[in-house]
């Protein structure tokens, strides 16, 4: 894979409690392959050009020093391998996410809590061609897409040496278009919920001065 590309954005503060994030990338991307099949010794090689333009947007509202509310806009794309059944090398998949949430700030900064939704769509998702009898997995079709919705929560809080940080996720994928997979079935693999807490103490006395310890838990369900 060759990719080359040019990119630039702007934070710019339209009012002093409004802020917008733009940005625009360009991308090229060629995509090379070399199938050689053993039985015929025939070897086949293909190339796939993609011009790609990418965008994000973000809004940034906030109405005291402590509290901000955000929501931001971007799309993007990922490679895929192997060929089509004509042997051809795949084109891209793309990306379109959703986001918005609120962050605040208590007791002058030390403690910070973040609370986000968002909802993703990866469309032209590659998955395996059947057509033919085909069993290779190798070969494929951008025959997929799904959808990705959830919430986020963040805590984290400092006092003195002791550090904390607490996090939950509900995130809910499912299939919206496949060759394979029912309307409406989950993905493989991703999780519901998930959750993570940790506490860090660094010591201030000399002796002990810059040593730390910690502990941390993760719960995947």
């Amino acid at each position: 894979v060759k990719r080359v590309g040019v990119y630039f954005q702007d934070l710019i503060e339209v009012a002093s409690k409004l802020k917008v994030l733009t940005g625009l990338r360009y991308s090229y991307l060629e995509n090379t392959t070399n199938t050689l099949t053993f039985a015929t010794n025939n070897n086949v090689e293909t190339t796939t050009n993609d011009n790609i333009i990418s965008s994000k947007l973000g809004v940034v509202f906030q109405p005291t020093k402590t509290n901000s509310i955000f929501t931001s806009y971007s799309d993007s794309f990922v490679l895929n391998t192997g060929t089509d059944k004509n042997l051809n090398a795949l084109p891209h998949s793309t990306i379109n996410q959703y986001e918005i949430g609120i962050k605040n700030e208590f007791f002058k900064g030390n403690l910070v809590a973040n609370l986000t939704t968002y909802l993703i769509d990866f469309d032209n998702l590659a998955q395996t061609d059947f057509s033919n009898g085909n069993t290779n997995t190798n070969i494929k079709e951008l025959a997929g897409a799904y959808q990705s919705k959830g919430v986020e929560l963040d805590i984290t809080g400092h006092h003195k040496g002791l550090r904390l940080i607490a996090g939950y996720s509900f995130n809910e994928t499912k299939y919206t278009k496949s060759n394979i997979y029912n309307t409406g079935t989950y993905l493989r693999f991703s999780p519901k919920h998930t959750a993570n807490a940790s506490a860090f103490y660094t010591f201030e006395n000399i002796k002990l001065k810059g040593l730390e310890l910690g502990f941390q838990s993760t719960f995947i369900g």
